[in-house]
C-alpha cells in the first residue's frame, strides 16, 4: 500500500493537471462557443452538482468502508471487499440510468423555463440539455468506482485516469469545435463518449485492485444495510450541500441573462481551481483518519490532524491571497479581454475567498466523517439553507452576480465561526486554539506578508506577459511566505533535507 505521502504527492501532481486544464481551455472554449453556449457548460456543472443528491451517501460509504476493511489483515476481508463492491456497482448503475433519464426527458422543460438564452435557439437548448443527461448516466458508476479506489488508497491509479480524461474531455472537445462541428451538440457529443470510456477503465482498474478470491462478489443488501445511518447522514449533507453551492448559481441562471451567468461560470471556473489544493490532502487524509479512528489512536489522530491543516493552509491560501490582491493582473493574463476582466473581478474575489474558507473545513469535515458524525454538518447545513438562500436570493436580485457570490462568501464564514468551535467540544477538545492560531492564521500571515508588499511597490503593468510574470512572482512569494511560517511544513522540509544529506554522504565506515 502506498505511504500517505506518495499519496498526497499523487494527489497534488493529480490535481496540477486538472488545474492546468480548468486555466487553459474555458478562455479557448469561450472563443470556440461564444460566451452563451459556454453558459450551458455551467449548466451542466449545476445540474451534475444539484443530482449529486441521489447519490445517497454512498460514495462516501464505500470510501469509508473500503479504508476501514482494507486495513484487516487477517485476510477475512476480501470476500467482503468484493461483495460490497458489487452491490454498489449495480446500485450506481442503476441510479445513473435513471438521473440521465430524468435529465433527458425534462430538456425541454429546463430549456423553455429555465435557462434564458438570447441567441441560441430553443431546439439547440434542449438538445444539448439531452446530451447533458447521457452524459450524467454515463460518468455516474465512474464517480462510485473512483471512490473504491480512494479507499483503497490507489490514489496513483485513480489521478492517472482522471488527469487522462479531462485532459481527453476538454482537449479533445476543443479540438472537434476547432476542426470538426464548432457547435454545442458536438462538445457535449464528445464528452458523452470520454465519459462512458473513463467510466469502464476507473471499474476495471478497482476490480484489480481488489485482493484475490475464488468469488466474483455478489449484491447483498446487507452491505448497504449495515451502513445506512451513516449513509442517511453523508446524503443529508450532500442533500443541505447542494442546496447551499448551488443557490447562487440556480438564482443567477434564473433571473439574469445567460450571458451573465456564462461570466458567472467563468468566474467560479477560475476559483473553483482552489478546490485542487484542498482535493488532494482530503482525499489522502480521510482513509488514513478512518483507520486510525477505529484504531482509537489519539495521539496519531492529533498528529495527522494538525498537520494536514496545515498542509492544506499552506495549499490555498496563498493562492487565495494571489488572486484577491492581484485580481486584475490574474484575469488579464487568463483571459486577455478587458470587458471579461471588468464583469468578472469583484465576482472572483467574494468567490475566492469563500471558496478558501470552504476549504479550510475540509480536514475538520473528514475526520467527523472518520467517526462516523455526521450529524454537526446536518445540522450546519440545515439551519444555513434557512438562512443563505433567501439572503442569496435578496442579495442577486439587488447586486446582481456580486451578491450572489456573497452569499457564498457569508456561508462559508459561518462555517469557520461556529462549526471548529462545536466540533472541538466533543473531537481533539483542546485543540480549537492550535486550529485557528497555528493551522491558520500563522500560513496567512505568512501569505499576506509576502503579497503586500510586492502589491505596495510594483505597479500594475499593462501587458499580459507582464501581468502574468508578476503574478507567477507574487505566487511563489505566497508559497513560501506560508510554508514558512507554518510549523509542520516548516519542520517536514527541515527533516526531507536531512535524509537527502544522509542518502548523498559517503559511507566512513572502517574497514576491519
Amino acid at each position: 500500500m502506498p505511504s500517505l505521502r506518495t499519496n498526497i504527492a499523487a494527489n497534488f501532481i493529480g490535481k496540477i493537471c486538472l488545474a492546468a486544464v480548468a486555466v487553459i481551455f474555458p478562455p479557448i472554449l469561450v472563443r470556440l462557443l461564444g460566451i452563451e453556449s459556454y453558459g450551458l457548460l455551467g449548466i451542466y456543472s449545476s445540474l451534475n452538482a444539484a443530482l449529486a443528491v441521489f447519490d445517497l451517501g454512498l460514495t462516501a460509504t464505500l470510501t469509508r468502508e473500503m479504508a476501514r476493511l482494507s486495513g484487516d489483515d487477517t485476510g477475512e476481508a476480501g470476500p467482503a471487499l468484493r461483495d460490497m463492491t458489487r452491490t454498489f456497482e449495480l446500485v450506481f448503475w442503476a441510479i445513473g440510468i435513471c438521473v440521465g433519464g430524468l435529465v433527458f426527458l425534462a430538456a425541454p422543460i429546463i430549456s423553455n423555463h429555465w435557462i434564458h438564452a438570447r441567441t441560441l435557439r430553443p431546439e439547440v437548448v434542449t438538445s444539448s440539455v439531452r446530451l447533458i443527461g447521457v452524459v450524467l448516466a454515463l460518468q455516474w458508476p465512474g464517480g462510485m468506482y473512483n471512490g473504491g479506489l480512494l479507499g483503497l488508497q490507489r490514489q496513483i491509479s485513480a489521478n492517472v485516469i482522471q488527469a487522462i480524461g479531462v485532459t481527453l474531455r476538454f482537449a479533445g472537445g476543443a479540438a472537434i469545435l476547432w476542426k470538426i462541428s464548432p457547435t454545442i451538440d458536438a462538445f457535449f457529443t464528445w464528452q458523452a463518449g470520454v465519459a462512458g470510456a473513463q467510466t469502464i477503465v476507473t471499474g476495471v482498474f478497482l476490480l484489480k485492485s481488489l485482493p484475490k478470491t475464488d468469488s466474483r462478489g455478489t449484491f447483498r443488501r446487507s452491505a448497504l444495510l449495515a451502513n445506512w445511518r451513516y449513509s442517511a447522514g453523508a446524503s443529508i449533507i450532500t442533500l443541505l450541500a447542494m442546496i447551499l453551492t448551488q443557490a447562487d448559481k440556480a438564482v443567477v441562471s434564473k433571473i439574469l441573462p445567460l450571458e451573465d451567468f456564462g461570466y458567472y461560470t467563468l468566474a467560479w471556473t477560475l476559483c473553483g481551481g482552489l478546490g485542487l489544493f484542498v482535493a488532494p490532502v482530503f482525499i489522502a487524509v480521510f482513509p488514513r483518519l478512518a483507520q486510525l479512528a477505529r484504531q482509537n489512536d489519539a495521539p496519531q489522530i492529533k498528529r495527522l490532524y494538525h498537520s494536514s491543516c496545515q498542509l492544506v493552509s499552506v495549499a490555498l491560501l496563498p493562492a487565495c491571497a494571489v488572486l484577491t490582491v492581484f485580481s486584475r493582473e490574474v484575469l488579464w493574463a487568463w483571459t486577455g479581454n478587458l470587458t471579461t476582466v471588468a464583469a468578472i473581478r469583484p465576482v472572483v474575489i467574494a468567490v475566492a475567498i469563500g471558496t478558501t474558507l470552504n476549504g479550510l473545513m475540509s480536514i475538520p469535515y473528514a475526520l467527523q466523517l472518520a467517526y462516523g458524525w455526521t450529524r454537526l454538518a446536518a445540522w450546519a447545513n440545515g439551519i444555513a439553507v434557512v438562512v443563505i438562500v433567501p439572503l442569496t436570493i435578496v442579495l442577486a436580485k439587488t447586486f446582481g452576480t456580486v451578491g450572489a457570490a456573497c452569499g457564498w462568501l457569508v456561508l462559508n464564514t459561518g462555517y469557520v465561526i461556529f462549526i471548529i468551535r462545536v466540533m472541538h467540544t466533543r473531537l481533539l477538545k483542546t485543540e480549537q486554539r492550535r486550529w485557528y492560531s497555528v493551522d491558520v492564521a500563522l500560513p496567512l500571515s505568512g501569505a499576506l506578508l509576502a503579497v503586500l508588499p510586492i502589491r505596495i511597490i510594483v505597479a500594475a503593468p499593462s501587458g499580459r506577459g507582464a501581468s502574468l510574470i508578476l503574478v507567477v512572482v507574487a505566487a511563489v512569494a505566497a508559497i513560501l511566505g506560508a510554508a514558512t511560517a507554518s510549523p509542520s511544513i516548516r519542520r517536514g522540509a527541515l527533516d526531507a533535507r536531512s535524509r537527502w544529506s544522509l542518502r548523498r554522504r559517503p559511507d566512513h565506515r572502517v574497514r576491519p
